[in-house]
């Protein structure tokens, strides 16, 4: 899901042109931002998912898992 967002956010070249924009407050997004905007949230809930495992992990005493 990350590298879709990821990509569907390289495809839109936001960022690239300076556009115009409304300021009517702090969640004002301009349309082509909303690629960020979701890449953003999308990392944020994946990293507090991945500390809350983790921390759950650590607390029930399961022994890390090895890679290699």
């Amino acid at each position: 899901m990350f590298l879709l967002l990821a990509w569907r956010l390289y495809r839109s070249r936001a960022g690239e042109a300076a556009g115009q924009r409304n300021d009517d407050g702090l969640y004002d997004v301009r349309a082509g931002a909303k690629d960020a905007r979701n890449l953003f949230a999308f990392s944020i809930l994946y990293l507090t998912l991945l500390f809350a495992t983790l921390l759950v992990e650590h607390l029930a005493g399961l022994p890390a898992l090895e890679v290699f």
